[in-house]
């Protein structure tokens, strides 16, 4: 049953008192929809190295907290904002809002009131999580788009299972050439931080695109938010993959590997690696985070990912344009006129 007495407070990360980072961890505990990118600790790494201003909406019943929503707040002209949870932008691929027992009327409520606390907001956008209610929000206006999958491997079934589901010519036969050739695992070296940040830089540029910098890496590693998964040949760094393992569930974060060796299938031998490390631990699932739904390259990520047989789970993203997105664009137009006057 939810209550009637229900309080929205809106702060900054920095006004987040003691007992309320407690009260988010334990809410966050117990949703299926939270995921590592929620958490205080990696969005106040995001606002100390990109300078990004994180809010926080807290959603009480009484003095019970109930829900929480971090979001990223972008300012425009004329003090408009736009607000965002989250994106590509620091790759944490998931938002949304969080609630006590996934509770959909909750959300509702929680949703309502936040539209009504914000002001001059000209846009949302929110990256929802798989299997999140998405109709809630085309209740108030918002656009639903369908923008990725995420395969999600169930980690409850045994080894021999798992690698009895695969194709053992994408797969199995790869695994086993690396071994035979020698790659060997090694986990949470720092020192392998600068090789994965430099295999990452050269895949980005083939694409025109820049990597985000090193020192974001290393602050989630420092603070015990991902763990560093390296295949070695010859004693050096040839593929590494960045993994979060948050509640049950293992998230592939990034990963980049050295062109000069992937006949080698370091990737497949390291994804073999985190399964066996993650049933070790107890995880009951890895999700392999976002790929392209309409992806043809036969080398490309989607095809990589989908070989090893996870569930293919839809991704949605929910936005929403105000009024104060077209004053905006007025605002813009009309200033661009006088500049070329």
């Amino acid at each position: 049953m939810v209550s009637d007495n229900i309080i929205l407070e809106v702060k900054s990360i920095d006004e987040l008192t003691s007992n309320e980072e407690v009260a988010i961890r334990e809410l966050l505990d117990i949703s299926r929809f939270s995921a590592p990118f929620h958490t205080v600790e990696w969005n106040r790494i995001i606002r100390n190295v990109f300078g990004e201003r994180v809010s926080i909406a807290l959603c009480f019943n009484e003095f019970d907290l109930v829900g929480y929503f971090p979001y990223h707040d972008r300012r425009e002209c004329y003090c408009l904002k736009r607000v965002y949870s989250f994106g590509s932008f620091y790759e944490n691929v998931y938002g949304g809002l969080i609630v006590r027992d996934d509770n959909p009327e909750l959300v509702r409520i929680f949703l309502n009131k936040l539209l009504h606390k914000l002001k001059l907001v000209s846009y949302y956008g929110i990256e929802l999580p798989p299997g999140y209610p998405n109709g809630l929000f085309e209740r108030f206006n918002f656009h639903i788009r369908y923008t990725y999958d995420t395969p999600v491997l169930d980690l409850n079934r045994s080894l021999d299972e798992i690698w009895k589901s695969w194709d053992y010519k994408k797969v199995g036969w790869g695994i086993n050439k690396a071994q035979k050739r020698g790659v060997s695992l090694t986990m949470n070296k720092s020192k392998d931080l600068p090789v994965f940040h430099r295999y990452l830089r050269q895949t980005y540029e083939r694409f025109g695109k820049e990597a985000l910098p090193i020192q974001y890496y290393e602050k989630l590693f420092h603070n015990g938010l991902i763990q560093i998964f390296s295949a070695c040949y010859n004693d050096q760094p040839i593929a590494v993959i960045l993994v979060s393992e948050f509640h049950n569930t293992i998230y592939y974060w990034a990963g980049s590997s050295s062109c000069e060796h992937r006949s080698l299938c370091p990737n497949d031998y390291l994804i073999w690696e985190i399964i066996k490390w993650g049933k070790k631990r107890g995880c009951k699932y890895f999700d392999l985070l976002r790929m392209s739904p309409g992806e043809r390259n036969p080398n490309g990520i989607r095809q990589f990912k989908i070989k090893f047989q996870g569930e293919i789970k839809p991704l949605y993203y929910a936005y929403k344009k105000t009024h104060y997105h077209y004053i905006g664009k007025m605002a813009n137009y009309g200033l661009s006129l006088l500049g070329k006057s």
